[in-house]
């Protein structure tokens, strides 16, 4: 029986080494000590908190065995949103949810960036989702015009010193004008407590229910943490895993290959594995979903140039896994589609 104060409760953590499991109960008084229960005529509430003492267990262990009533009576269930193409990845996945960690990979210039920018608009459009932008690989102007170019299925950076403005301030109105896009200007901000911060701030002071987060390698290469790279990695990942269960937000994140040692690289169509993510063991361990892209950027066809593979190569979730999927990049509106698709939003 310990004091009901704060270094009473102290005292707790301090023996509870000293016995074997299952031999320390700890008794909760009504009033600071004992000395006070006796004093305010409370003798018999010492008898019963002997009596009532309960099995001590370190803060964070539960036994499964109390958890009935809590158990049964959660009726709470992850929602899940569809991705914007290929019935094959949604079918395997069951969907994109809040609370989880989706890792994007593939070669250089393949279409990650393009693809998860796809599946932010198609969450906030269609699913009425808030969406945090963390693109370090571009301004946040270049981020608007592709969301935008999106909405209007037309490449509006390449044509951007051409069109009559006045022509997008409709579609920007429908894109942007309810708040529900926020982006990261990160000039000159990459270390790693900032951009934590930052990102921290979209979904607890924003309210974001998605961030994308494009990319390990960019925002590693600006953390000056005195370790070598895996070390960063592994960091990063863990405090962005933290972030995801501590909030119940979902985030997309965007990571780079290893250069392969194969016939073939992953520029031209290689198969990417789990082994192939650069950096560190933290990349394929942390995520729920680890999914790739795989395209041939120098087929000799242009068809044969704009078709992806989608490759599932972990489903925490649903546990299958394995070639799902094509998508294909349709320049005369500026979208990625998936196989046998048209554009309907």
């Amino acid at each position: 029986m310990f004091d009901m104060d704060e270094q009473g409760q102290k005292a707790v953590e301090d023996v509870q080494g000293l016995l074997r499991p299952h031999q320390l109960k700890i008794a909760h008084l009504p009033l600071k000590d004992a000395n006070e229960c006796l004093m305010a005529g409370q003798g018999d509430a010492i008898i019963r908190a002997i009596y009532d003492a309960k099995e001590y267990r370190p803060d964070g262990i539960i036994n499964a065995a109390d958890m009935a009533d809590s158990f049964f009576s959660d009726d709470t269930e992850a929602e899940s949103y569809a991705y914007p193409w290929c019935a094959g990845l949604n079918k395997l996945t069951h969907g994109i949810r809040k609370g989880e960690m989706v890792l994007f990979t593939a070669g250089t210039g393949i279409g990650k960036s393009t693809a998860v920018r796809e599946i932010a608009y198609k969450l906030k459009m269609l699913d009425g989702m808030k969406i945090g932008m963390v693109m370090l690989e571009e301004n946040y102007k270049k981020t608007m015009r592709e969301l935008l170019s999106i909405h209007v299925k037309r490449p509006l950076s390449l044509i951007w010193g051409s069109i009559d403005k006045n022509e997008l301030q409709k579609p920007y109105e429908e894109v942007f004008g309810d708040g529900k896009i926020l982006l990261y200007d990160h000039f000159g901000s990459l270390e790693s407590d900032n951009l934590l911060d930052k990102i921290r701030y979209l979904i607890v002071g924003e309210g974001c229910d998605f961030v994308v987060f494009d990319h390990i390698s960019i925002a590693v290469s600006g953390m000056d943490d005195g370790q070598d790279e895996r070390k960063t990695i592994d960091k990063l990942m863990t405090n962005l895993r933290s972030l995801v269960e501590e909030t119940g937000a979902g985030m997309i994140v965007i990571s780079h290959l290893k250069k392969t040692n194969g016939d073939k690289s992953f520029e031209e169509g290689g198969m990417i594995s789990l082994d192939d993510l650069r950096g560190s063991g933290s990349l394929k361990q942390i995520p729920d979903e680890i999914i790739a892209l795989e395209r041939n950027q120098q087929a000799e066809q242009e068809v044969d140039r704009n078709n992806i593979k989608i490759r599932l190569l972990k489903n925490r979730f649903a546990g299958d896994t394995g070639l799902c999927g094509y998508l294909h990049y349709d320049k005369s509106i500026h979208r990625l589609l998936g196989e046998d698709e048209t554009c309907e939003f």
